[in-house]
């Protein structure tokens, strides 16, 4: 897939470092990527225990359901963060399908032989990381901004952490 990265204003030249850094991906940080991303997520066993076993394990319950509603907050926080930042591209008259299709598919390819949940969360730390960085220059901290540095910190944190900065002015 072709991408004219120019279409992407000031993030051009960032961006196409970021694809060719998913392209660059070794299983062993796609694995880790998917590491990082999944820790929002619940175990599956955690999620909801079936109903036997919930009753064997009732003591535990209201310890899944904390764990529950935090990583509710956590899930609903990130795609208010993807809405935003594709907003705020939008807004730029920038279209970031094609730029997030691409990122998916990289990504995905890196972590392909390593299963599905690894594969999967690879993608979408990618995603979510070619979304915040093409709308990085929109980001504003005025209060009254839909798209804000924590927006853009929360969707950058899992490639941050694991590959490094997403931008050169990132912390």
């Amino acid at each position: 897939m072709d991408i004219d990265y120019e279409q992407f204003g000031p993030q051009a030249h960032h961006l196409k470092a970021l694809i060719d850094r998913i392209y660059a991906l070794t299983p062993q940080q796609a694995e880790l990527l998917a590491t990082q991303w999944n820790d929002t997520w619940i175990d599956d066993e955690d999620w909801v225990p079936p109903g036997w076993r919930a009753l064997l394990h009732w003591r535990e319950l209201p310890r899944i359901w904390r764990k529950r509603r935090r990583v509710n907050r956590e899930v609903n926080a990130r795609m208010i963060a993807r809405a935003r930042a594709g907003s705020a591209a939008r807004d730029e008259g920038r279209d970031t399908r094609a730029l997030v299709v691409l990122a998916d598919d990289l990504a995905r390819r890196a972590a392909h032989a390593l299963g599905d949940r690894t594969e999967a969360g690879a993608a979408h730390a990618a995603k979510d990381a070619a979304r915040a960085l093409a709308a990085r220059d929109a980001v504003s901290a005025a209060p009254w901004s839909d798209w804000r540095p924590e927006h853009y910190q929360l969707l950058t944190q899992p490639w941050r952490t694991v590959i490094g900065p997403v931008h050169p002015g990132d912390k």
